[in-house]
């Protein structure tokens, strides 16, 4: 059996397209409420965060996969590194945004602080499951991890997900409504994070299903775009409830893009891609920044749209964002190192 610890260059392939995938998401973001609901250019945005929001949950799935170990020490220890990541980095974008709205009193500071950027919730929920982590592997046996994870599917997914399948029964709503108010959130990435597990330990399986893998990733990709512009239609607003974190989508498509590079043969990638990995924690944190600062020089996903098509400017900011933010992210993953 393969040690799960040992480095893996399409895992770490994944891991630097999951933070790409990331930087997709925040970048339509950042012009899709520019447009007009349903209009051309806000299907294609909101197509692309579609495509790309499940990074979040593949991050998630690799840490499954890969955090076989931990001692109960060593996962208190991660798991405040990453809650003193995200005080820096609220702290941060608090002086930012107080310096860009003049405004660097110490109430503002701390009023901002506490009112902190979208993206940051990943540390904390990460830091959560990572203190957690001790706990599910004493679960050793497949068949318990296996259990959990098809409860915790059912209550934290699949019925919660019924709401929007099934928008039209108040029965339905009722209930989800009832499960969204006693379960966390919290415990659906505990379940990504068993769900990683159970999948890594058992990918020698999936090894000659790789179309069908990928037949069902095509089909839940187009079901959440679909479903996605007919709540929007439906409510008027843009309703992405098919394309979070919960939808029963986005873990199919987690799952089988999962599926599909864990069971792919070992290649040797360019060393680069080993240095680019340690970096992407600092990547993710500083990428909002960049985002914000290209706009405001007036480079947005919209400002070329009429020599360019749109996805053509989603890709570029993104990939400036990607490179921008790695070229900053670099000194502080060699300090922290030495």
């Amino acid at each position: 059996m393969e040690n799960p610890c040992k480095r893996n260059n399409y895992m770490d392939l994944l891991r630097i397209i999951a933070t790409i995938m990331v930087i997709f998401t925040h970048v339509s973001a950042d012009s899709k409420y520019s447009v007009p609901l349903l209009s051309p250019a806000w299907m294609i945005l909101e197509s692309i965060s579609c495509i790309s929001r499940i990074a979040a949950v593949i991050f998630f799935m690799l840490s499954g996969a890969f955090n076989t170990e931990l001692s109960f020490s060593k996962s208190l220890r991660k798991g405040l590194y990453f809650i003193i990541i995200f005080f820096i980095s609220a702290l941060f974008y608090s002086a930012v945004d107080s310096y860009i709205y003049s405004d660097l009193s110490f109430g503002s500071l701390i009023s901002r602080l506490f009112d902190f950027k979208y993206h940051l919730w990943f540390l904390t929920a990460f830091a959560g499951v990572t203190i957690m982590a001790p706990l599910i592997n004493r679960l050793s046996d497949i068949k318990e991890l296996y259990h959990l994870s098809i409860v915790l599917t059912f209550f934290c997914i699949i019925l919660p997900s019924l709401e929007f399948l099934l928008y039209k029964c108040e029965i339905v709503k009722s209930v989800s409504n009832i499960l969204n108010g006693v379960i966390s959130k919290s415990l659906i990435y505990v379940n990504y994070f068993i769900i990683g597990k159970c999948i890594y330990k058992k990918r020698d399986i999936f090894s000659t299903h790789k179309i069908p893998i990928f037949l069902v990733l095509i089909v839940s990709y187009v079901l959440s775009i679909v479903f996605t512009f007919r709540l929007s239609y439906i409510s008027n607003a843009c309703d992405e409830r098919a394309c979070d974190n919960f939808s029963i989508f986005s873990l199919l498509e987690a799952t089988c893009i999962f599926i599909l590079f864990i069971t792919s043969k070992e290649l040797h990638f360019p060393k680069i891609v080993e240095k680019i990995v340690p970096c992407l924690l600092f990547v993710y944190v500083i990428h909002v920044f960049f985002i914000e600062l290209l706009s405001r020089l007036g480079f947005s996903s919209l400002s070329f749209g009429s020599s360019f098509p749109i996805f053509i400017c989603v890709f570029i900011k993104s990939i400036s964002v990607f490179v921008l933010s790695l070229f900053v992210s670099f000194p502080v993953c060699y300090l922290k190192k030495h």
